[in-house]
């Protein structure tokens, strides 16, 4: 199901029993879960919203709140949020569907998860699927299509921005609806009613460094010199010093290599995301990048970013041009016998 059918069906009230809720793009997860609420449950919501935490999910809890009818009202919403998949086998799944197999009428059930990238082995989506129910992927628009989305949100306040300008602050922000609804206001309320300019985005929009660190990690376990050398660009584009930049390289091989550890002493996402203090969404998405590199590489690269970083501070050369040298030379490993 795509986001515009989901709208519609909101809009005109008219849900189906079950949904499958789950993308990368938390703002949009947080704006449709709040729709579901409003259109589900506005009449008596103490009894008409049920919010169960998947975390800790009682299966025969979920199988009564699903067969009991709305309380004095035409709708009743029961949602569990971020069931783990990991417990989601055996016994388990089929306590899953079958709580899930005789919902009431009225009763709309939203089984979503916060930032879960795509997956073809997600069981979840699966028993939902098989269970006739709805898939919603709540993902990252491409960048021009947000061109649009901040122009709403800015004609909204009275404000001014060109297209020009929005696309340098949706590169700046990563992308991330959620960060460029938070910088927006915040320039909108600078401005009073004025035009947000790329100089004023400089001055108080900070770089999205989660996103150019992904791209410089990906780049590196694909091995794509080119992807990497679009990565660089873009970080020289929005003005980041050449340590910040030197950092992002040490940042990604510390995870790359971390989740070579993981992989080979055979520990989970989750495992990984509790040990390293970061999201269950960042530890699977590092696992999955360090899958496709070689044995020894992140130590290499971990050596070379040291080495990078004493010429940066030390050497009086151009700072630039050691980063791009740097940037050439990880392709050295490749052609060290680890071919």
């Amino acid at each position: 199901m795509t986001i515009e059918a989901l709208k519609k069906q909101l809009q005109e009230k008219n849900l189906a029993s079950l949904y499958y809720m789950a993308g990368d793009e938390q703002y949009l997860l947080d704006h449709y879960y709040k729709q579901f609420k409003e259109c589900c449950s506005d009449i008596l919501p103490e009894f008409n919203l049920i919010e169960i935490d998947g975390k800790k999910i009682d299966y025969d809890y979920l199988a009564d709140a699903c067969t009991s009818y709305p309380v004095m009202a035409e709708k009743k919403l029961v949602t569990v949020a971020d069931l783990e998949t990991g417990a989601f086998k055996g016994t388990n799944e089929k306590k899953f569907s079958a709580a899930l197999a005789d919902i009431a009428p009225g009763v709309t059930v939203l089984i979503w998860e916060h930032a879960r990238e795509k997956s073809k082995s997600n069981a979840i989506e699966s028993a939902v699927k098989k269970l006739g129910g709805e898939i919603v992927r709540a993902d990252r628009p491409k960048p021009e299509a947000l061109i649009p989305w901040v122009r709403k949100i800015v004609a909204k306040e009275n404000g001014m921005i060109d297209d020009r300008t929005s696309a340098y602050l949706i590169e700046v922000t990563g992308g991330s609806m959620l960060r460029l609804s938070n910088e927006l206001h915040k320039l909108l309320s600078f401005v009073q009613g004025g035009e947000i300019d790329r100089a004023l985005i400089d001055k108080m929009v900070a770089p999205e460094e989660d996103s150019s660190w992904f791209a410089i990690s990906n780049a590196i376990a694909e091995h794509d010199f080119d992807l990497l050398m679009q990565a660089l660009q873009t970080l020289y584009r929005q003005n980041v010093d050449e340590t910040v930049i030197a950092g992002m390289f040490y940042r990604a091989y510390i995870d790359l290599w971390r989740g070579e550890i993981a992989l080979r002493e055979g520990h989970s996402s989750a495992e990984l995301a509790s040990v390293c203090g970061i999201s269950p969404y960042a530890a699977a998405r590092i696992m999955r990048t360090a899958e496709r590199m070689q044995e020894g590489e992140a130590l290499d690269g971990l050596r070379r970013c040291l080495e990078l970083d004493e010429k940066i501070k030390t050497s009086g050369l151009n700072k630039k041009d050691l980063i791009y040298t740097f940037a050439a030379s990880l392709l050295a490993f490749q052609m060290k016998d680890h071919e």
